[in-house]
This record gives structure tokens, sequence and C-alpha cells, in this order.
């Protein structure tokens, strides 16, 4: 048992998730070419930075346009004020079903 003391242990990274209003999102315009589209988010007195891969935001976008009601975060490793490997996530959320 380890009363009192605490654990130490080693982690390979952070990873961050980054909760964002869809709407912000939705001012984006990625274009049609397959260049990163690069970001700047800012939370409280840091800005995070990173690219999201532009065929990854045009699929986030439409999701967000055909279905208004969702869930939109960004995940990556998080070195320094940089998410390494950025990903874009849109979650549809969905009414309780009625039972």
């Amino acid at each position: 048992m380890n009363q009192g003391k605490a654990v130490t242990l080693q982690a390979k990274k952070i990873k961050a998730t980054l909760v964002l209003d869809p709407a912000q999102l939705l001012r984006i315009q990625p274009g049609a070419g397959s260049d990163p589209v690069p970001f700047a988010i800012h939370v409280g007195d840091r800005t995070v930075t990173g690219q999201f891969n532009a065929k990854t935001l045009r699929r986030a976008l439409a999701t967000i346009r055909e279905n208004g009601g969702v869930a939109t975060f960004v995940q990556g490793a998080l070195v320094d004020d940089g998410l390494k490997a950025a990903r874009i996530s849109v979650q549809v959320k969905t009414q309780p079903s009625r039972s």
C-alpha cells in the first residue's frame, strides 16, 4: 500500500481534447486542395496551434451543416503549445429514445 505516498508514473505523451463551438468552424473555408489547414485555438490565456487535414475538415464541416446539433472536438498530442497529429471529430447529438 502507498498510504500518504504519491505514486510516480511515466506517460508517453499528453493527449489533449479541446471542445469547440461548431458555429465557429462553419466560418472556415478550406477550399478544394489537400494542403493542411493551420489553426490557432484560444483557451483562456493560452493559444494552441496545429493543422487540420483538409479532407477531414471538409467532412466535419459537411456533418455540421447536415445535422446541426453536434458536438465538435479537436484531439492530439500536446507538445508545448501545439497539437501534433490533430484530429477533428464531430459527433451528432441524438435524442434519447422514448420507451
